[in-house]
Parts: C-alpha cells; structure tokens; sequence
C-alpha cells in the first residue's frame, strides 16, 4: 500500500546550506502556506514561485540574525526552496530552486579569536506546537559554530551572549513566518514526513529477542511553530563529523 495524500495545505522547505573548512552544514526550516496563499496555487508554478519569494524573503530579513550565531570561518553558501507537498497529493515533491548570488555567499559574524569548534558540536533549537507529541515538535541544529561561543566557567554550556544570538534567531524566523507575521503567507512549522510501511519499521528487543515492529503507512503531519527553545548545553551531530556528512 501507499500512504494516504496529504491533507494540509502547501509544504515549502528552506534549505539553509552552508561550509566549514571544506564540509557541508545543511539546516532546513519546513512552512505551510497559509489559507489564502493556498487558495493562488492554481499550478505548480504559482506555488513554487511562491517558495521562491519566501526564500528570498529569508535571505533579505533573516540572514543577518543567522549569521551571527556561526563563527567567521563558516560560509552561508546556498539557500534553496523546495515545495515537498501539495494537497491532495502523494509524494508530490518539485525540484529545489537554488540561490547562491548576493549576498551569498555569507561568512559567519560571530567573534572567532579562538578558531572553531569541530563541525559536529552543534546547538539545539527546540521548537514547540500546540500538540503534544513527538512528531509535533522540531530541533535545529546549529553547525559551524566559534570556540569563544563556550562558556568556559559552566563547562559545557554556550555562554549567555551566544544563547542570545540563538534566541534572537530563533524569535525574529518565527515573528516574521507566523499568522500577523510580515510574510504570513508561509507560517514556520514542523513538518512530519509521511512514509509507507516498511520505511516506518524498526527492531526492539521483546523478551530477550529482537522484533520488527511496524508502525504502518503514515501520511504525514504540520503543526504551526508556536515557540522555541534555546538549549544552553554545547550539543553534537554524528553525522557532520569529517568524512561522515552534511
């Protein structure tokens, strides 16, 4: 079987690529279109135009306040959008428009005396919804980040200044990209990829031997971002560590 269509509206991602000594550090932030912006989307076309405008409406407004919480030596090279979901649809994914002109790309603003921190140390952003599961709520995590951004008396921790930077960020995306919000036609949200079964599997152990368990088809979930989160404590990423990935 194949997982049931999707029953939101629009779903944009902005995908936030940037470099650190030659390795690829790729956050994504996931919008729904709100009502009104939904009811243009005649075509393909009109709603990836729209994704367009949303990503180059991020890089006018939201590139400064980004750029602040990775060090001088990380590079914002490439924002992209992409519309991963369309109502009614399943699997419906167009391809990612791409940006890399002025002002990208975009090196890192945050004071880097003491060089960089491995590119797996991370901090975590954590953003909430009115609903009360796992699936329902979301993280960023923050790569490519300046040693001075540690707190060097509570080990361990970003320092007060740096957890700032993050919350600054943090409040200025949701701000804009929410209902009121300055470009409330795409709302910032948590996106919950469907899948069809066996993607959704995984193995436990029950009484003593290791069983598949079958979560079933899943068509997917959006729950508007209604706060966040900035974690003090300094975090890591496996997967961006050299040679593993972005």
């Amino acid at each position: 079987m194949v997982h049931g269509p999707w029953t939101h509206n629009t779903i944009c991602e902005l995908v936030l690529i940037g470099s650190v000594a030659g390795q690829q550090v790729i956050n994504v932030h996931a919008f729904e279109a709100a009502a009104a912006e939904e009811a243009t989307f005649t075509s393909d076309t009109l709603a990836d135009n729209s994704a367009q405008t949303l990503r180059d409406d991020w890089i006018t407004n939201l590139i400064t306040t980004y750029k602040a919480v990775h060090g001088t030596l990380y590079s914002l090279v490439t924002v992209g959008s992409q519309i991963v979901e369309r109502p009614s649809n399943v699997s419906h994914r167009l391809g990612r428009q791409d940006r890399t002109n002025s002002p990208l790309p975009a090196a890192g603003t945050a004071t880097t005396a003491a060089g960089m921190l491995p590119q797996e140390v991370s901090a975590v952003i954590r953003w909430h919804s009115l609903v009360a599961s796992r699936s329902a709520r979301g993280r960023t995590y923050i790569g490519g980040i300046a040693a001075d951004s540690r707190d060097l008396t509570n080990i361990g921790q970003w320092t007060s200044g740096y957890q700032t930077a993050l919350a600054a960020y943090a409040t200025a995306l949701q701000a804009r990209y929410t209902p009121g919000g300055a470009h409330d036609s795409w709302n910032l949200t948590v996106y919950s990829r469907p899948y069809t079964s066996p993607a959704g599997d995984y193995v436990k152990r029950v009484g003593g031997a290791l069983t598949i368990v079958s979560k079933g088809d899943y068509a997917g979930n959006s729950n508007f971002v209604t706060g966040f989160a900035v974690d003090p404590i300094v975090r890591s990423q496996r997967r961006r560590q050299v040679g593993v990935g972005a």
